[in-house]
């Protein structure tokens, strides 16, 4: 309660109620919120329109890089990843709200979406699957913290496939990406333009800078969680 105080208290929120309860066969905890916003508009994953170019905010896979280094902390030290790599990923948890971001692109952004299970490409794919568009997207410039290609690599799982809150995905009208690159300087936010709407058979198209690599089209299973339940078994 102690995060979820500090989050509000960042965020301008208010806590209006709540309980806990204990219930046997339940044997890890459970939370459950209602929140409820107010504003003027609101900001969908269905306005995706051709034309417009994709933009991503922060790093890929930023959640499953902490979750990583924290529950397969000894797993990778005994693979040569050091001790440093490992702590600055886990600090990368203090790096998963989008809020700031979120609301500063809210006016221009035609769609927005903020990818969580099966990561990167997942969010893409429900964009576009959303908005009835096709998303070609340049997988070279999706920007990646050093500690994840190193993490990833290490346990051999994909991080464009991997937990990744704290990255906004968001789809901008060409003729408003340079006010929105100039809003994330001013916030200090990392960002990379990754790709363009267009027409097309609705999915994602990736590329690469020497040419077409694969589409995606079907629900993709996060690469962190099964890594994590062949681990834990739950």
């Amino acid at each position: 309660m102690e995060d979820v105080n500090r989050a509000l208290i960042e965020l301008g929120g208010s806590l209006i109620g709540g309980h806990t309860e204990y219930t046997p066969g339940i044997d890890r905890v459970i939370a459950s919120t209602t929140a409820i916003g107010i504003g003027d508009h609101y900001v969908t994953t269905s306005g995706a329109k051709p034309g417009d170019l994709v933009l991503v905010t922060k790093y890929v896979a930023l959640e499953g890089t902490a979750v990583l280094a924290s529950d397969f902390r000894d797993e990778l030290m005994s693979r040569g990843v050091p001790k440093e790599v490992l702590n600055r990923s886990r600090n990368l948890l203090k790096e998963i709200s989008v809020v700031r971001e979120a609301l500063s692109l809210a006016d221009i952004a035609s769609s927005m979406h903020d990818p969580t299970e099966g990561g990167l490409l997942q969010g893409l794919l429900e964009i576009a699957e959303a908005s009835g568009v096709r998303l070609r997207i340049n997988v070279d410039r999706v920007p990646t913290l050093p500690e994840t290609k190193q993490i990833f690599s290490t346990l051999g799982i994909d991080p464009l496939r991997s937990l990744s809150s704290g990255m906004l995905i968001a789809t901008i009208p060409r003729d408003h990406v340079q006010s929105a690159i100039n809003r994330l300087n001013t916030l200090g936010i990392n960002y990379s333009v990754i790709g363009e709407v267009v027409k097309g058979e609705t999915g994602v198209e990736l590329i690469s800078n020497s040419g077409i690599i694969s589409e995606v089209h079907e629900f993709i299973e996060d690469d962190v969680m099964k890594l994590w339940h062949l681990k834990y078994g739950r």
